[in-house]
């Protein structure tokens, strides 16, 4: 998007970065000022945002980070990828909130800016700052309804960050959410399972699965003190059991390692754990009986008395269940 009679119209444009370029190439006798050139890319990169111009700004970003990496600066090098990745998804978003008809080349742009971030700093083993990287691009991603690419990016995310137990689960816990956007719930299961196991790693040694016939979700509350670490086993449980009512029966039962957790629910005297809000338990389980008797209105009855004990996503995920039943 272009402001006529501004730095960010085309020729103009053109004719400062052509001017800054020649000042890089080689000349008898002398070594081209690629830091002078960098600074110089990033003051028109400045000026082109404040105009508006968020893809000829990535252009000079782009450029500022050609300038870094002639002078072997891996971390300005990186600094400035970043920097375009996000002008680049600017200038996307700038596109299509007005309904530009055309390409994705501004996003392609921004991805591909991203990910060399990302190698530079897994190249010189800063796998927090790679994590991170891939977490902005993933949301991103999920951002222009891409959840299937942001789920991988947030997924290379989480394993980079396996020495953190806390911000690993943040990253596996928004690709869980992103899978169950799209309807994955095989892969929604399996996500909380590892989330689930990670939590109760950060608590204790015993293994999760040891005895794939015992309800893991009680063993893993009793394993850990109250505190974020059984929240999030507690929240895992709430998930697994509505995405387990999303499923047709087969798919459901066909999932051994939730077998004891959702029979937990569909029985009336099935054990509640001491960690889980007792009417949070008491309702969530009734949900989950009158979805097997396809009582739809005590279902509906339910959504508005669990309202505010879930989340966004969990609410919407037992809507959809009342609107998966059969009238």
């Amino acid at each position: 998007q272009t402001h006529p009679g501004s730095m960010a119209d085309s020729n103009e444009f053109m004719a400062n970065y052509r001017a800054i370029s020649a000042k890089l190439k080689k000349r008898f006798m002398r070594k081209p000022n690629a830091s002078e050139a960098s600074e110089q890319f990033r003051t028109l990169a400045t000026s082109l945002i404040r105009e508006g111009n968020q893809q000829y700004a990535a252009f000079c970003c782009l450029a500022a980070a050609r300038c870094e990496q002639a002078m072997m600066n891996s971390t300005a090098e990186a600094e400035r990828l970043t920097q375009a990745a996000q002008l680049f998804m600017d200038a996307q978003m700038d596109e299509t909130s007005v309904d530009t008809p055309g390409y994705e080349d501004n996003l392609s742009d921004g991805i591909s800016c991203y990910t060399l971030a990302a190698q530079i700093y897994l190249r010189s083993h800063r796998t927090a700052f790679a994590a991170t990287i891939y977490m902005e691009l993933a949301g991103a991603l999920a951002v222009f309804r891409r959840a299937e690419d942001a789920i991988l990016y947030y997924e290379q995310a989480a394993l980079l960050l396996k020495d953190s137990p806390m911000s690993a689960i943040t990253a596996w816990t928004q690709a869980l959410q992103c899978k169950l956007r799209i309807a994955n719930y095989e892969g929604a299961l399996d996500t909380i399972l590892r989330i689930a196991d990670l939590a109760n790693a950060a608590c204790c040694s015993e293994p999760l699965l040891s005895d794939g016939e015992s309800d893991f979700f009680l063993r893993a509350a009793s394993n850990c003190f109250p505190g974020p670490f059984r929240d999030c086993i507690v929240d895992m449980e709430v998930m697994a059991v509505l995405t387990l009512l999303l499923m047709p029966a087969p798919q459901r039962e066909a999932r051994t390692p939730f077998s004891a957790l959702y029979l937990r629910y569909l029985t009336p005297s099935g054990l509640q754990p001491t960690t889980t809000n007792a009417s949070l338990f008491l309702l969530l389980q009734s949900c989950v009986m009158a979805a097997s008797t396809h009582d739809i209105d005590a279902l509906k009855e339910l959504q508005a008395d669990l309202y505010s004990m879930l989340t966004p996503l969990q609410n919407d995920m037992l809507s959809s269940v009342a609107a998966s039943l059969p009238l």
